[in-house]
Order: C-alpha cells, then structure tokens, then sequence
C-alpha cells in the first residue's frame, strides 16, 4: 500500500511497544489453546498486543499476537487519527481499489 507507515513487522512492534500498546508475556504458555484463549480475551476486552515469549516445547521461540484485535492498532496500521469502524472501512476500500499488484517471477526464493 502507497504511503504504508511501517516498513516491517519489527517497525510495527517498535511503535506499538512506544505506544504502550504491546506487552511481553513471559509466563510459560502452550500453544496448543492457551493462545487462542488470550487473543479471544484480548479481543473482548480491548488489550494490547502481545509478544510471548516463553512457549512450551519452543525454546527461544517467540509469538506475536493481536496486532490488529482493536480498531486503535488498525487505525494506526492505516495511519489514521480515528478509529471509528465506519472510517476504517472507508480506508480500506480506498486503498484496494486500482491496479492490483501483478506477481513477480524470481530465480529463487522460498
């Protein structure tokens, strides 16, 4: 997307974590549940984003979730001041419309 504020998922996590808007969980979590089970109540509550870090069976692994659960991390991932639904989706379909992006053939890549 033209004028896209982050470079990568790294600049999003940057900004979020200056926000106050993304914590590190590092109580042990499996998985298998325990993930889906705080992102659903991050979704019903409004929290913030969460980097786990301790994942059981997963040593020095670490999970990024919720980066887009609340209206206020789209907003901000849209670049937005406001974070009315009605907005976002305005946004969003603007940004779709045009020319989709053609694929690009490379020699080598996963």
């Amino acid at each position: 997307m033209e004028g896209f504020p982050y470079r990568s998922l790294r600049d999003w996590l940057s900004f979020l974590d200056a926000q106050v808007d993304l914590v590190h969980n590092n109580k042990e979590i499996d998985i298998r549940g325990e993930v889906a089970a705080i992102s659903r109540k991050i979704a019903y509550t409004d929290g913030p984003a969460v980097i786990h870090e301790n994942i059981k069976g997963y040593p020095n692994w670490r999970l990024h979730s919720d980066g887009l659960t609340a209206y206020r991390r789209i907003a901000r991932g849209l670049g937005l001041d406001s974070s009315s639904p009605g907005e976002i989706r305005r946004v969003l379909l603007e940004k779709l419309k045009g020319k989709p992006l053609k694929p690009k053939e490379v020699a080598t890549g996963p």
